[in-house]
């Protein structure tokens, strides 16, 4: 939902089959939040799962790979940074200084990788405990702050050089290289990569804008989608009209300035609201 910006600058990707095996069932979501205008995000949107694919397959391909895990992590590290170079080359005719954050999630069979730049978040509801798969890189993280001013930059009001809210983007490209050096970024677009496997009590991810979780905390939000979810008739429970509340909910009940984008990924037929079944997460070491 746009809200009450001016422009759309979101987008969102959900392929259920990417093609990619003949053996496990391998899927690509993935949400867009775009800034400055919407070239860097209607790139990233048409090219990031291609290039991925792409390097996927020059390293054999999925079904014939000896080391899955290693590969699949490589080739999504490696698609950012090719997606973020091929729209910042000039030859390309990108000439824009737009920017995008993004998450994504890939599922393959019961293994899923989320990879992240930027402040969209994946949120996983395991028995209704929030477990985000993400980290936002915000320019007032600690290690990110420091990321930043060792690449001579600085940050004021919670910003890059007090103008740009993410450490982390593809485009931007005004923040790619400080004037006077050749090699150091203020942002950059490598993506933080998490493997995870999916568990019994593992009910959905939610992957989100920062329109959402600027007015949800992400247990917050995982509250919401379940107590949705569990209101409507079994086997019925649709995961397209809650996001549709949920969007509407953070705009027009707690006042989101921003647009709102919301793609829910359920992994059981009928979610039930109850409360969080804390005794199924492991303790911390």
């Amino acid at each position: 939902m746009q809200g009450v910006r001016p422009t759309m600058e979101d987008a969102e990707v959900c392929i259920h089959d990417l093609g990619i095996s003949n053996f496990r069932p391998c899927s690509f979501f993935a949400v867009y939040d775009g800034h400055g205008g919407r070239e860097c995000v209607d790139f990233v949107w048409y090219n990031l799962h291609r290039i991925f694919v792409h390097k996927l397959n020059k390293k054999g391909g999925l079904d014939r790979s000896v080391r899955v895990r290693e590969d699949i992590t490589e080739a999504l590290y490696e698609a950012f940074l090719e997606t973020d170079a091929r729209f910042l080359t000039p030859s390309a005719g990108q000439q824009s200084t737009s920017g995008c954050a993004a998450v994504v999630l890939l599922s393959v069979g019961g293994l899923l990788w989320c990879a992240n730049a930027g402040d969209c978040r994946a949120v996983l509801s395991r028995g209704g405990i929030a477990i985000d798969l993400s980290s936002d890189h915000k320019p007032d993280r600690e290690d990110e702050q420091k990321r930043i001013e060792d690449a001579g930059g600085f940050i004021s009001f919670r910003r890059v050089l007090g103008r740009l809210a993410v450490s982390r983007a593809f485009g931007d490209s005004e923040y790619k290289g400080l004037e006077g050096s050749e090699t150091a970024q203020v942002v950059i677009c490598d993506p933080e990569i998490r493997e995870e496997s999916l568990q019994l009590h593992d009910e959905f991810i939610l992957l989100a804008c920062d329109g959402v979780f600027d007015v949800f905390t992400s247990q917050e939000a995982v509250d919401f989608v379940r107590f949705e979810l569990s209101r409507m008739p079994a086997q019925e429970q649709s995961p397209q009209a809650v996001a549709d509340s949920l969007t509407y909910t953070a705009i027009y009940k707690r006042n989101s300035k921003d647009n709102v984008t919301a793609v829910i990924i359920t992994f059981k037929r009928n979610v039930e609201f109850a409360e969080p079944a804390l005794d199924i997460i492991e303790p911390a070491d």
